[in-house]
């Protein structure tokens, strides 16, 4: 596929369907995901899965759930990650039916980063005052000046703009001599891919004349343009070759020896299409180095082939040119003129003292008419060492071969951990972010980690037909059991497990505890006059419903959610209902990094390289608080 970005149609849709699916989220952090090229922002919502937004600089923008971040940082990236922090996107447009998309922030210090698709392409960050804070790249033109402190200004339109051109604007082309399509390219900001079809929409011959138009036509015409930009209109479509997906299109355009496939949205597109870019130009950047090195190698190799060769050609004229001499001794005294042609291409000269000898190349041999067979001997000898010096390189050359061969396992390895790394990034459901599991009954039960997710559970999720847990000590955390009013005893035991568990009778390494839960509407925050009710802390109201001599256990799995593996602790009963393997835990002393370990370790020997795939400090947090003991394990570590 030939370079491709994205046109000012494309993006007046793009940026319709990034506003409906990314406002109001919030900017978790910023990454390159090809340094200085394309920027990965991580966005997270309260109630919906994280998004990667990226744009990759003059080409386009997308939502992927690729993990094409990549860590570390620059002066450049922290100058993103500085202004954009905290913000909270309000709205994504397109500036006209300019190639420029404007994300507005809110929270930030940064109100609006504007990416443009034109040129060299650009993203940039301004204020309130529309003053740039930052850019990828500087520049000054007649019309504007890209510098920090400067006001961003947009460049000269290009064309009218085809939402606000009408029939007035077209009415010169009823007097154009040559192919209407030259005039429209010329005068409407329209991209060539569209415009050419329009012939075909119109139901007129490719290569019309303006002046072979009439009015009827002229606002067709207008009519089919403007439909471009109709969300009701568009049907996007992947083109394929050989099931590749090599090009887009927001309605079907048939294409020679490809075949197009409807999709659900233009973003689908994008991603097929641009993901795939820039992963294989990180895997370029990537492997590099090592196909430089090799390379090197293989040029060194070369060479010393091209030596070995010419020093084994050497050796065996020496080798002859001696034979010629010892052959040929009767007629060196009968005929010297003669003998000298039977050295040939070597040559008999005289040195600056008069002395002759035998010149070959860069070889030289004194030769003593008198003493023919000592001049022999002597090359003898250099044909010798020739073979010896071959043998040599021949043994440099085995050598960088096997260095080529280790370079070569190396690039294996790495494009391994690159399709890795390039797997498709967990999409995490909203509870991921607590500690969570299902009951016996297929419940869900959610809990806070701490003050601020006790806070945002309880605020945020706690519904009419839920029902509400806490532990009877102070430093425990609020467990919700979704559509709890419908529970029946074995849930409600459970929750009553996890609520004790994961507080401070863990800590403490006691064997028991008990919990009540309470309804909704006896859950507050007010507090009572002259207290104050902090972080984490709801005021309960009503009767109780205790759950007494609670045992103090839990069990921790692996469970697969939606298309990626997460890890989940909660009572053994639960997770014996929908996990194939687990491990019991029970308060101790080993602290939760070694215990971690050793719960990777045993998943690992049992449900194999998924297990690579969850963060290692996801299995530290699935522990509850304190020190920990397996029960009833044993592993060879």
């Amino acid at each position: 596929m030939e370079e491709r970005t994205l046109n000012n149609i494309e993006l007046f849709h793009q940026s319709r369907w990034l506003n409906g699916n990314l406002k109001d989220y919030y900017v978790n952090n910023v990454y390159w995901a090809i340094v200085n090229r394309t920027l990965v922002i991580r966005l997270h919502h309260p109630m919906y899965p994280e998004k990667r937004l990226v744009i990759d600089n003059g080409r386009a923008i997308w939502v992927t759930e690729i993990k094409l971040e990549e860590e570390g940082s620059d002066p450049l990236l922290r100058q993103f990650r500085n202004f954009l922090a905290r913000g909270k996107i309000s709205k994504i447009t397109q500036l006209g039916t300019e190639r420029i998309i404007d994300i507005e922030f809110i929270g930030s210090l940064a109100k609006h980063l504007i990416a443009e698709f034109f040129s060299r392409g650009n993203i940039i960050l301004v204020d309130e005052k529309n003053v740039i804070l930052t850019a990828l790249e500087y520049y000054q033109t007649r019309h504007r000046t890209i510098a920090v402190g400067k006001e961003y200004l947009t460049p000269p339109e290009r064309g009218l703009d085809p939402l606000k051109v009408d029939f007035i604007h077209l009415r010169p082309l009823l007097k154009y001599e040559d192919d209407f399509r030259r005039w429209i390219g010329k005068n409407l900001a329209l991209p060539k891919k569209y415009i050419d079809i329009l012939p075909k929409m119109l139901e007129v011959k490719e290569g019309t004349k303006g002046n072979e138009l009439d009015e009827e036509k002229i606002l067709k015409m207008l009519e089919k343009i403007k439909e471009f930009f109709r969300e009701e209109n568009i049907s996007p479509v992947i083109y394929l070759s050989d099931n590749e997906v090599v090009d887009f299109s927001i309605t079907p355009i048939p294409v020679n020896g490809l075949v197009h496939q409807s999709i659900q949205n233009l973003n689908e597109a994008l991603d097929k299409i641009f993901t795939k870019i820039v992963l294989h130009e990180k895997e370029k950047e990537a492997l590099y180095p090592l196909i430089r090195e090799k390379e090197k190698k293989r040029k060194a190799i070369d060479e010393l082939i091209n030596k070995r060769d010419e020093m084994l050609e050497d050796k065996n004229f020496l080798t002859k040119l001696a034979d010629k001499i010892k052959e040929n001794l009767q007629l060196l005294y009968q005929d010297y003129g003669e003998f000298k042609k039977t050295l040939l291409p070597a040559k008999i000269e005289k040195d600056e003292d008069g002395l002759e000898k035998i010149v070959y190349k860069r070889y030289g041999f004194e030769f003593d008419k008198n003493k023919p067979l000592k001049t022999c001997s002597e090359i003898y000898d250099v044909a010798k060492r020739l073979v010896e010096d071959a043998k040599k390189i021949g043994e440099s050359i085995n050598g960088m071969q096997k260095e080529i061969g280790k370079i070569e396992k190396k690039i294996i390895v790495k494009e391994k951990t690159i399709s890795r790394e390039c797997k498709k990034a967990r999409e995490r459901e909203w509870f991921e972010k607590y500690r969570w599991f299902y009951t016996s009954e297929n419940m869900l039960a959610v809990g806070g980690r701490d003050a601020s997710s006790n806070e945002a559970i309880i605020k945020k999720y706690l519904e009419d037909e839920d029902i509400v847990f806490h532990a009877e000590i102070v430093g425990a955390p609020f467990f919700i059991l979704k559509n709890g009013i419908k529970a029946g005893e074995s849930s409600l035991k459970e929750v009553a497990i996890a609520a004790v568990s994961f507080s401070n009778f863990w800590k403490m390494g006691a064997s028991a505890g008990e919990a009540y839960w309470v309804y909704k509407h006896q859950i507050s925050k007010q507090a009572p006059s002259g207290q104050y009710m902090g972080k984490g802390a709801f005021m309960i109201s009503g009767k109780r419903n205790y759950i007494r001599n609670v045992p103090i256990e839990l069990a921790l799995g692996v469970v697969k959610v939606k298309e990626h593996y997460s890890v989940v602790c909660g009572p053994v009963e639960a997770l014996k209902k929908y996990c194939e393997n687990y491990l019991v835990i029970i308060p101790g002393n080993e602290d939760k990094n070694s215990i971690a370990k050793k719960i990777v370790r045993y998943f690992y020997d049992r449900i194999g390289e998924v297990v690579k795939d969850i963060p290692f400090e996801e299995f530290i947090q699935a522990l509850p608080p304190g020190g920990c003991k397996l029960k009833s394990l044993k592993l060879n570590v």
